[in-house]
């Protein structure tokens, strides 16, 4: 599996956050940026020169806080939470075939070719929770359907 290149922003937010984290001042921070890359300013720096400044930063001392989940741990992205509590749902009403987190995946990479429900962004994650709530809707209605055929 493989993770999706960090945007821009986030390389950006990262590295505001690795300058908290290191509890340095303005005046070191931009030091720091223009011993690594050359450029005092994050916003000033090509991509490349952003990921530079955040391994520097990382060789610091800098810990990345990343919470995601693939290593089975619980996400902490609350629509990454509702994924997988619908995908549940869904193996325990019986409405999927394989409800184990393998096949997940598989459905999210099949939707969106993105590996793990943690790398999707927001419009993917939103897809693929309007797509499980369609199948449990779909299973709802057949559910009421024979329970009125059968009255």
């Amino acid at each position: 599996m493989t993770r999706p290149a960090l945007s821009r922003t986030r390389l950006i937010q990262k590295i505001h956050v690795a300058k908290r984290q290191l509890g340095l001042e303005e005046a070191d921070y931009r030091a720091f940026l223009c011993t690594a890359t050359g450029k005092d300013s994050a916003g000033a720096m090509s991509d490349a020169e952003l990921q530079t400044a955040l391994t520097a930063f990382e060789a610091l001392g800098f810990q990345s806080s990343f919470k995601g989940a693939p290593d089975g741990k619980k996400s902490a992205r609350p629509v990454v939470r509702l994924i997988f509590g619908l995908w549940t749902e869904l193996g325990r009403r019986e409405l999927i075939e394989n409800a184990d987190r393998k096949a997940l995946f598989a459905f999210v990479k099949r939707m969106t070719d993105v590996d793990h429900p943690d790398w999707l962004d927001n419009a993917q994650a939103n897809k693929i929770v309007e797509a499980l709530k369609a199948i449990r809707d779909r299973g709802k209605s057949k559910s009421v359907s024979s329970e009125g055929a059968s009255a």
